[in-house]
């Protein structure tokens, strides 16, 4: 998995600092063949346990999306001509 674009808003809305609960909207690619449900939640997780721990923000909704799926790192590329 890899990941994309990263946005946290505070749940009023945009403007000023957020003092409540934040929304994060995150992008990521994953692995074709991968399960997509199961990467969804581990990336929930992930970001959720980071920004509470690191940088003590409540999440109030995590929004992941999938933009795109790569190749596994072991697959051989072919040759384009």
């Amino acid at each position: 998995m890899l990941a994309g674009s990263c946005r946290i808003t505070p749940t009023g809305g945009h403007g000023g600092p957020a003092r409540g609960p934040v929304v994060v909207h995150t992008e990521v690619t994953v692995e074709f063949g991968c399960d997509l449900q199961a990467a969804s939640d581990s990336v929930r997780g992930s970001v959720g346990r980071a920004a509470h721990e690191r940088l003590g923000l409540i999440v109030s909704l995590l929004d992941v999306t999938v933009t795109d799926l790569h190749d596994p790192p072991d697959r051989p590329q072919k040759a384009t001509a």
